[in-house]
């Protein structure tokens, strides 16, 4: 997390509004959380990555999200929708 002075005039909302990765967890009890991995990590100061939606397709955890990248009006402001497949998903939980 950084401050508000630090963050460039891109950024959306508060400093701890961090939309630069899609991160897959999981918990067995639905209580504790552990983290599984990155799903999507969106490179740049100016990408952002955000609403993303899942669905199982057999062994796969299929996903679209929405995605802003340095050509859109912020970073809140979508331009890009995504598709991401992991594959396996289930084996990441240990």
């Amino acid at each position: 997390m950084r401050t508000r002075e630090s963050l460039g005039p891109w950024h959306y909302g508060l400093p701890s509004n961090e939309r630069a990765r899609i991160g897959l967890y999981f918990s067995k009890n639905c209580t504790d959380w552990c983290f599984a991995g990155i799903v999507a990590d969106g490179a740049g100061e100016r990408r952002s990555l955000f609403r993303a939606s899942a669905i199982i397709d057999g062994d796969d955890l299929a996903m679209v999200m929405r995605v802003a990248d340095a050509a859109a009006v912020s970073q809140h402001d979508s331009n890009i929708i995504a598709f991401q497949r992991v594959g396996g998903f289930r084996r990441l939980a240990y």
